[in-house]
């Protein structure tokens, strides 16, 4: 029988079993999940916390309903794959490694333009807090969690350089599954010299975006998503 654990809703504990059963495979695309009688004798939970755990299968699009023959699991294509639910699912599993890969190629479509968009707009206050995230960076290569924290907020601070509100919500749902890729990065081995290498790359991103050359702030960025990428397939610390 399953508890509550934490702060955590039964119902929500069903929905996570639930929706990592769909990534594993043991629900393949085109088969129906269990009825709420199976689910709730397998679970020993009530048929209302079943309902409300279904509610968030069907709400990040992994099963739809079909009146009179039950609730279908769909193809990943159909999935909100930038759900932190989905994230975590594929992390537990060991799924989330094609997942990172076209978040990298993704990644590269925004922040390389992002960047030559910030060579051209950023402020001097812009470029001064990118230099501050920078040397706290440096300080922080002994502390994985702080390290990757000011990383991310680096990779931010360009997007908000670029003055495009857009790219800045839309590179937002992504942060789900950047963090996952940095969680993964942290058990790897050579973490120091990693995040040595990140920094010094950094370094040369402000200062390309610093000297108002898009072109040079493109090929800056293109340089440290291609490195973070290697660094990620030759266990070195994933961080970017």
């Amino acid at each position: 029988m399953f508890t509550a654990l934490n702060n955590e809703t039964l119902s929500s504990r069903v929905g996570r079993e639930l929706i990592r059963s769909i990534v594993s495979g043991r629900f393949p695309p085109g088969e129906l999940l269990p009825t709420e009688e199976q689910l709730c004798s397998e679970f020993g939970v009530s048929r209302s916390v079943v309902r409300e755990a279904m509610k968030a299968v069907t709400g990040v699009g992994m099963a739809r309903s079909r009146q009179g023959q039950g609730t279908v699991v769909l193809a990943s294509t159909s999935w909100n794959n930038f759900a932190t639910e989905v994230v975590q699912a594929r992390r537990d599993t060991g799924a989330i490694g094609d997942v990172l890969s076209e978040v990298l190629e993704l990644r590269t479509v925004i922040e390389v333009q992002a960047s030559g968009f910030a060579a051209e707009r950023g402020s001097d206050e812009d470029l001064d807090r990118m230099s501050e995230l920078i040397e706290a960076m440096q300080a922080a290569t002994g502390d994985t969690d702080v390290f990757i924290r000011l990383d991310v907020e680096f990779h931010d601070e360009i997007l908000r350089a670029s003055a495009n509100h857009l790219i800045v919500s839309l590179f937002g749902l992504l942060h789900p599954l950047l963090l996952a890729a940095r969680e993964i990065g942290v058990h790897r081995q050579q973490q120091p010299v990693g995040m040595n290498n990140a920094v010094m790359e950094h370094w040369n991103i402000l200062e390309s975006i610093r000297s108002g050359s898009a072109p040079r702030s493109r090929q800056a960025m293109v340089e440290h998503l291609a490195n973070s990428a290697a660094r990620e397939t030759t266990t070195t610390a994933g961080v970017a």
